[in-house]
């Protein structure tokens, strides 16, 4: 019995771990896309939303590794968007 609380104990906080590894490259990679690989992006619509647009953009930029590498980001972001009134973004993978 105690090994099996051990097993799971210690299996969440590897899949913990993961994520959150995960998380970071994502944020690495979106970062560096940003900078280098962003196609300058249409004027943004002015008010609250400008951010989303933007997020939008870079999210229809990036390749498949970008996509798998940023998505908990963007989900995390799209989230944002969606409380904020702006609706929530389109990831299609």
């Amino acid at each position: 019995m105690l090994f099996a609380i051990y097993f799971i104990v210690v299996m969440s906080l590897m899949v913990l771990a993961f994520i959150f590894v995960w998380g970071i490259a994502g944020l690495i990679y979106g970062f560096l896309h940003f900078l280098y690989f962003t196609p300058p992006a249409p004027p943004p619509p002015p008010g609250p939303c400008a951010n989303c647009a933007v997020l939008q953009a870079q999210w229809n930029s990036m390749d498949s590794l970008g996509h798998v590498l940023c998505l908990p980001n963007f989900l995390v972001a799209s989230a944002i968007c969606a409380a904020s009134r702006c609706g929530w973004l389109s990831l299609p993978l």
